[in-house]
């Protein structure tokens, strides 16, 4: 499977208090990035696409709703719309999942460092 994002290419943002940890986490990242990687990354992205944004906001007229909220059924689809501009980051405890019990809403996944993926989202 050939891969759409080239992690050669990828950008380290450096503006994390924690610098150097976290551009070593970062290139630990982009040394393990694999087409399976990828794929489970961006179809992540997609249902955070659907669950959480899609419609929530936007236009009223029916096309041009349909033009702002584009169908992304694929990865190679959401790359078509995002590009191939990749940013890392890091962030300390900033993986957060719905709540079990839905108090809170969502609760710290308590991960030390999350190495944060940006895409350029038009």
């Amino acid at each position: 499977m050939k891969l759409l994002l080239n992690p050669e290419e990828f950008e380290i943002d450096t503006l994390n208090e924690e610098k150097e940890k976290g551009v070593a986490c970062c290139k630990k990242l982009i040394e393990q990035w694999n087409p399976q990687l990828e794929t489970e990354m961006l179809e992540a992205f997609i249902r955070l696409y659907y669950d959480e944004m899609y419609g929530q906001w936007g236009p009223d007229d029916e096309e041009e709703y349909k033009e702002y909220w584009p169908e992304i059924k694929s990865p190679a689809d959401l790359v078509k719309y995002t590009g191939t501009e990749v940013v890392l980051y890091v962030l300390e405890d900033a993986v957060y999942a719905r709540s079990k019990t839905g108090t809170p809403l969502y609760e710290s996944q308590k991960v030390d460092v999350c190495v944060i993926l940006g895409l350029n989202c038009p």
